[in-house]
């Protein structure tokens, strides 16, 4: 099956009465609840000795991807296309594969999640953590300041 193959026959069983705005709330509302459900599974797996469902993890993820491709549709954007943007951006911040400083330092333009940043890199030396470097970035008027990276001396 193509992707938007599936958003297609997915969007077959799409509650027609509700609006575009509802659909995109519902999706996202979905994703949240849905995702909590697989992390339960995951959870008595991990933390309660249970086996691991694959079975009903398998059957949640599927309930996910019902909801990805509702929010893409309340969206007007076709799942490949979000598949397609998303390898795409990944390949820009991991051209080499993948990079745990490049995890925790983003490049400018690079999405965030929030107005303001702050990424610290931490080594750990027995236990006590020691600073090795912070980098904060700030969003303020659509523009991006980025202070200094201050190299920290161990103790």
């Amino acid at each position: 099956m193509k992707i938007n193959e599936y958003q297609e026959l997915a969007m077959t069983t799409l509650n027609p009465e509700l609006s575009k705005r509802d659909v995109l709330i519902n999706s996202v509302m979905g994703l949240c609840g849905e995702s909590g459900e697989a992390i339960d599974i995951v959870k008595k797996w991990m933390a309660q000795g249970h086996e691991l469902d694959k079975e009903h993890l398998a059957k949640e993820l599927g309930d996910v991807a019902w909801y990805l491709a509702e929010a893409a549709t309340a969206l007007d954007i076709s799942l490949e296309d979000i598949f397609k943007a998303n390898i795409d951006k990944l390949k820009m911040r991991y051209p080499d594969g993948f990079e745990t400083k490049k995890s925790l330092v983003r490049l400018k333009g690079d999405i965030n999640s929030s107005k303001y940043n702050s990424i610290i890199i931490i080594e750990i030396s027995g236990t006590f953590p020691a600073l090795i470097s912070s980098l904060i970035i700030t969003q303020a008027i659509g523009s991006y300041w980025t202070s200094a990276i201050k190299e920290s001396k161990e103790s």
